[in-house]
């Protein structure tokens, strides 16, 4: 890889037509450069074990293939392709920073561990700063990843798996959807002064035919110097730790953070404090109350309105208070 440069790889996408070129044959990844049908330049990986989900950017898309391996280890292909050719240098150059930071490991899993922070990498250098993040973005990313250990628990499963399943970053109707379990569950963060939990739209209180629960966070507020105050990235830090594996669990936070537009090293975020009082647990069901797309009434179309605690009291299944010390 010594003499490798991005001018050979452009020069391979251009030669290629169509044919998969290994750049490397000693790296404990397969990397090759390709061309896909209609031109665009391929990143390809070729993996042991499937990848977790790495989301499309601006200009490059990526899919996740299961494969027949021609050879062993070779069971799943990742695959990076470049829509915009003015950006052909630096997708080349992005392609030996894989490399580079493959050939620093001897196992796949470490390796990509490497191709994961090199991703965030780019993608945090590159993206302009917020001008400010609004505190109730803030306020419901540290409610649902708060929530992330105590649905773990719920549910008999790793931390790592319900992180697996954050959609709320995406965009998503609920923060958390488990499809292979036809479950859901929706996070909010409440104020015990307030009595009610606000909802931002019909969808995130159904889910049909997927059984939904909503999980309540009871957070407020505080100086982060403060006792049992948490700020973001100590609630990161936890969630982290409660994770059968670590780095890949920080992997999956950080770019859901980079989504919602939260860059962990600002002031402001490490700055703000929330104290964690307690978290709820409630039944989605018959009898709910809730408005649901369904009864919306022609050329209405978004709604956002409160309920009130007391009233879904009935439907609670589960509180986890907060022990501090």
């Amino acid at each position: 890889m010594n003499n490798l440069t991005a001018e050979i790889i452009i020069k391979q996408w251009s030669d290629s037509s169509n044919k998969a070129t290994e750049l490397d044959t000693d790296l404990c990844i397969p990397v090759f450069a390709e061309t896909a049908y209609n031109g665009d330049p391929v990143i390809t990986l070729l993996l042991e074990d499937k990848p977790h989900t790495i989301a499309d950017m601006r200009s490059v898309t990526v899919t996740v293939v299961e494969r027949e391996a021609v050879l062993p280890g070779e069971n799943w292909r990742l695959s990076f392709t470049l829509h915009d050719p003015s950006l052909l240098q630096a997708f080349a150059e992005l392609c030996l920073t894989f490399m580079r930071r493959i050939g620093e490991e001897t196992s796949q899993k470490r390796a990509m561990r490497n191709v994961y922070d090199s991703i965030l990498q780019w993608k945090r250098m590159l993206k302009p700063m917020p001008a400010a993040v609004p505190m109730e973005t803030l306020r419901g990313a540290g409610a649902e990843l708060v929530a992330v250990p105590a649905i773990a628990t719920a549910l008999n499963t790793d931390s790592l798996d319900v992180l697996q399943h954050w959609t709320g970053p995406e965009g998503a109707p609920q923060d958390f959807i488990f499809n292979e379990r036809e479950l859901a569950r929706e996070v909010k963060a409440v104020r015990r002064i307030s009595k009610r939990v606000d909802i931002s739209s019909p969808e995130q209180l159904e889910s049909e035919p997927l059984a939904l629960q909503l999980v309540t966070v009871e957070m407020e507020d505080d100086n982060p110097t403060s006792t049992d105050v948490k700020t973001l990235p100590v609630i990161v830090e936890e969630v982290c730790k409660t994770s059968s594996d670590y780095l890949e669990a920080k992997d999956i936070i950080e770019d859901g953070l980079f989504q919602l537009g939260i860059p962990l090293f600002t002031d402001m975020v490490q700055n703000t404090g929330f104290v964690i009082k307690e978290i709820s647990f409630y039944d989605v069901r018959a009898g709910f109350p809730r408005i649901t797309s369904q009864m919306l009434p022609n050329g209405i179309d978004r709604v956002r309105y409160s309920i009130e605690l007391d009233a879904i009291k009935p439907y609670a299944i589960a509180s986890n208070k907060e022990q501090h010390e």
